[in-house]
């Protein structure tokens, strides 16, 4: 639990609203998260509710002793726990030292098969000469003769 946060639910059973401060601390002073919640106020025999969720992270892994206080402005009640926190691959270095050498990888193999793998056979590239000595070969060869065009001519008779 590197980043996570509590969920603080909250009841009043009196005639008015209440605004109640929360305040999560590590043991013993470091303050980790603070909110100010409306709490409405009972209606029809049913208490007023709200709920709020405050976030907070450790820096390292292990247990710690969370006190939540929650302070309406006449009382202050404090409630603790016992929270574990695990170790979590993302705050480690190596992490992303392995996605970069994996990124790199894929991008050194992406390049040689789009320029063709070093040893493959490829036909030379052809210059500028060769081709025009090409182009002039490719004109000396004659057009198939096709069928003679004939004129058409109403009064010939040579049939």
């Amino acid at each position: 639990m590197n980043a996570g946060g509590i969920t603080v639910h909250l009841l009043n059973d009196g005639a008015a609203e209440q605004t109640v401060t929360i305040t999560v601390r590590e043991y013993p002073d470091r303050v980790l998260a603070t909110a100010d919640v409306t709490v409405p106020a009972s209606e029809g025999g049913k208490a007023g509710e709200a709920s709020k969720e405050l976030r907070f992270s450790f820096s390292s892994p292990g247990d710690r002793y969370l006190q939540i206080e929650m302070d309406d402005g006449v009382d202050v009640t404090t409630l603790g726990y016992n929270v574990s926190v695990t170790h979590s691959i993302w705050k480690d270095s190596s992490t992303y030292i392995l996605i970069i050498i994996v990124i790199i990888v894929i991008a050194v193999v992406a390049y040689l098969r789009m320029r063709g793998l070093p040893g493959k056979k490829t036909r030379p590239a052809k210059t500028f000469t060769e081709m025009e000595a090409e182009k002039k070969a490719g004109k000396g060869i004659a057009p198939s003769g096709g069928s003679k065009r004939q004129k058409y001519d109403k009064g010939d008779k040579r049939k």
